[in-house]
């Protein structure tokens, strides 16, 4: 069984935190992510689905992107970038993209994270003390270590693997994590981008199956049900004002659901819904219907591709 205690763990592996970064690791629009988790809301849906190891959050996640690029280039800029991709991320995170109609790409909310960033006057003065500004952090995707397009590799993508195959799925521990983190390296791929590699096609295996179990869990009925049901939930609280599309962008989870519970004493359709997302027992299958992202990686191993292209 794999526990918090492991995540941990991992997260130090990576090395020391680098002084540089640690003012930026208390900002308050960071720390809202500690209460924004990486599961899209349903750790807090019916106990019937309840089947996460333990609770991970994009803050986590945004460390540890942040901590995988800086033990492979020791590139501040780089590193903030990586810690703040996800600053933009709503309540219940990829629930918002599907309710935007972006099943596929889930990028639909990545427009908010200008707007984010220049609400922080504290970053800024960060910032500019360590010699950068928000136009250096803003565009994380002109980092190829820190995104990188599918199939191949990136900080963003091998952390969000590693971490919801650790918390959610339970099918990466503590030792196949270390491996993985001890075989990365960096490598310039056929397109002429900096790309991150594995070093050991055991590590890439392990990488790769881990991927392929995320995938697996992510098709199920149950998880595209209630991703649906909690959009349809949000999207009643905007039609009716509840809250605003913004807010969705500063609230925390926790302060979201407190709404979603408050107008639920006096909205019956709202109170329906929720009360169906908290204690559905059997998932109805024909309302599952959307595409699904496809999340394949091909990572490079010693300059070759692991699958054959």
């Amino acid at each position: 069984m794999v526990t918090r205690r492991d995540y941990d763990e991992l997260q130090k592996y990576f090395g020391e935190i680098p002084e540089f970064l640690k003012k930026y690791l208390h900002l308050r629009i960071l720390e809202r992510l500690k209460d924004v988790g990486m599961l899209c809301g349903i750790d807090y849906a019916s106990h019937n689905y309840k089947y996460f190891e333990f609770y991970v959050s994009r803050y986590d996640h945004s460390f540890g992107t942040a901590m995988t690029v800086w033990k492979l280039t020791h590139n501040e800029k780089w590193t903030l970038a990586a810690l703040f991709h996800d600053i933009s991320t709503p309540v219940f995170s990829h629930v918002i993209d599907f309710l935007n109609g972006d099943y596929v790409e889930q990028e639909s909310t990545e427009e908010m994270t200008e707007v984010v960033l220049n609400t922080s006057s504290l970053l800024k003065e960060h910032l500019e003390r360590d010699g950068f500004k928000i136009d250096d952090i803003v565009n994380f995707k002109n980092y190829s270590v820190v995104d990188l397009g599918r199939p191949k590799m990136c900080a963003d993508r091998l952390n969000n693997v590693m971490t919801v195959g650790m918390g959610w799925i339970g099918s990466l521990d503590l030792t196949g994590a270390k491996y993985i983190v001890d075989h990365i390296g960096l490598e310039t791929n056929s397109d002429n981008e900096l790309e991150i590699a594995f070093t050991d096609s055991k590590a890439a295996q392990i990488y790769i199956n881990t991927n392929d179990s995320v995938n697996d869990r992510l098709a199920l009925p149950e998880d595209g049900f209630l991703t649906n049901l909690l959009a349809k939930i949000v999207k009643w609280c905007l039609d009716k004002n509840y809250v605003s599309y913004e807010q969705l962008f500063f609230l925390t989870e926790t302060e979201m659901f407190l709404i979603i519970e408050y107008y639920s004493t006096m909205d019956i359709e709202l109170e329906n819904m929720y009360h169906t997302f908290k204690t559905i027992k059997e998932i109805p299958m024909e309302e599952v219907e959307h595409d699904l992202k496809l999340r394949k990686v091909n990572p490079l191993v010693n300059g070759r591709r692991f699958f054959s292209e």
